[in-house]
């Protein structure tokens, strides 16, 4: 997973060299300069020249950053927009781990297991690594157990710093790659010494606690911020700073069914591992236009859900999820339907952290119910008459994953036409002719416009396609 970095900008087409020849043109058209002819680089008016066509271009350079960075809308700068963020009390999201459940089986159902709280397991290249979240202990007699893990590598007991007694005093993490668990919750403890000290959303609501803020900049790298004795205590000076957080995370942890199936230790009794579900919820550090575009939300709903909107903009700005649907059922009850990235049903620790977040959020007299969506299963069948140079096995397997897509990407509350099936396959060259021969849900035959209502999101069943 790559850490976004502030590229090199152009913010003038303009050059330096066009400022200087745009200068010498005024002045050859300018009559009392007219005898003036020798534009060598050593004459002095051409050094006077560079150095003016130096500061207004300067100058230039200056008011167009100004203008443009000043607002979220126009800003080009990942710093920039970092810096605003800021000012709007927005938290730029770090990247999200994925999370799955692991079933582990013993050798022998008669004898215990334990397997260890961090215990590594990875896909079969090695290439994608989840951690046990917890101890699992399975008893004698019984032949499987079932533990929580996540996509990343955690970080124990890493000093990062040490006090020095001043306000304010700012501390980065070593590892970069700080991964969000859940929202609200990084994974990411503080010790000042031997003292727990709690993390805050902003300092000013740290006022007499020995609490910290946490800040993830432009580049991507994490810093603990403490108070300066008034908002937030500050540190007793010379007091190790200690920090227990979790590094990785990222959208390629959202792997499939069975795939997670190497123990990448050896614990006695366990015969095998895999994840029965597909993992979810991994997501990449939000980018430059996600954060362009989730940072109005703070400012629109001013961090409280009343209306609809406003529920879908904060949920929306969790990394882990990927689409929302809000529905009022009855008065003083909204039902949020959550799909999280990776398009699975979402884990229970997921349901619970959304709702813990609008718990304080939320309106008080407001039941508030978080929700999996319904998954409503389409097979999809179609009869292909090709092209002379068309290769068969290959047009199968593009249109199989297109159609799937096709599902698979749609919204809540939404409907897929029959025309779009026929819109779909007309983006093949390939393809000389087209008949739909299926669009039912699963179980189901004939050929239907499917329309999806409250809480219920499309996945794509047998997708069948024939060649004639």
């Amino acid at each position: 997973m790559s850490t976004p970095r502030n590229k090199f900008i152009e913010f003038t087409s303009e050059t330096w060299e066009e400022v200087l020849d745009d200068a010498k043109a005024a002045l050859r058209a300018h009559d009392e300069y007219s005898s003036w002819t020798d534009h060598l680089p050593s004459d002095l008016g051409v050094v006077l020249l560079e150095a003016l066509a130096y500061f207004v271009d300067m100058m230039r350079y200056h008011q167009n950053v100004t203008a443009t960075e000043f607002s979220p809308a126009t800003a080009r700068s990942r710093s920039s927009l970092c810096r605003q963020a800021e000012w709007f009390g927005y938290f730029p999201h770090p990247a999200a781990a994925a999370q799955a459940d692991l079933k582990f089986t013993k050798a022998n159902a008669d004898n215990p297991a334990t397997i260890p709280a961090r215990t590594k397991i990875s896909t079969t290249d090695n290439a994608i690594t989840f951690e046990t979240t917890r101890q699992l202990y399975i008893p004698p007699g019984q032949e499987t157990g079932t533990i929580g893990a996540v996509h990343g590598t955690h970080i124990e007991s890493q000093i990062i710093g040490t006090s020095d007694g001043s306000a304010n005093q700012q501390l980065k993490l070593l590892n970069r790659g700080l991964v969000m668990l859940t929202e609200g919750e990084y994974a990411l403890e503080v010790y000042v010494g031997n003292t727990k000290w709690g993390r805050y959303d902003a300092l000013p609501w740290a006022a007499g606690a020995d609490g910290w803020r946490l800040w993830i900049d432009s580049d991507g790298d994490a810093w603990i911020r403490f108070g300066d004795g008034i908002y937030g205590n500050i540190p007793a000076l010379g007091s190790q700073i200690i920090a227990y957080y979790t590094v990785g995370g990222g959208v390629d942890g959202n792997v499939g069914a069975h795939t997670l199936t190497s123990l990448r230790s050896n614990i006695a009794n366990i015969a095998s591992v895999t994840n029965e579900a597909a993992a979810s919820g991994g997501a990449d550090i939000e980018d430059t236009e996600s954060l362009r575009a989730n940072m109005p939300s703070q400012v629109i709903t001013r961090g409280r859900a009343v209306t609809r909107d406003d529920y879908e903009r904060l949920a929306e700005a969790f990394g882990e999820i990927d689409k929302v649907d809000v529905k009022h059922p009855s008065a003083n009850v909204v039902q949020l339907y959550i799909l999280p990235q990776g398009g699975v049903t979402p884990s229970d620790s997921l349901l619970d952290s959304v709702k813990e977040y609008f718990t304080d959020i939320r309106m008080i007299t407001e039941d508030l119910q978080v929700l999996a969506p319904s998954v409503v299963t389409v097979d999809v069948g179609v009869r292909l008459v090709l092209t002379e140079d068309a290769v068969s096995t290959d047009v199968v397997a593009r249109v199989t994953s297109g159609l799937r897509v096709l599902l698979e990407n749609s919204d809540f509350n939404t409907t897929v036409y029959i025309q779009d099936i026929y819109d779909h396959l007309d983006t093949y060259d390939d393809i000389e002719h087209a008949t739909v021969t299926q669009l039912a849900e699963k179980d189901d035959s004939g050929i239907n416009d499917i329309t999806t209502e409250a809480g219920e999101i499309l996945a794509s069943g047998q997708v069948t396609v024939e060649v004639v």
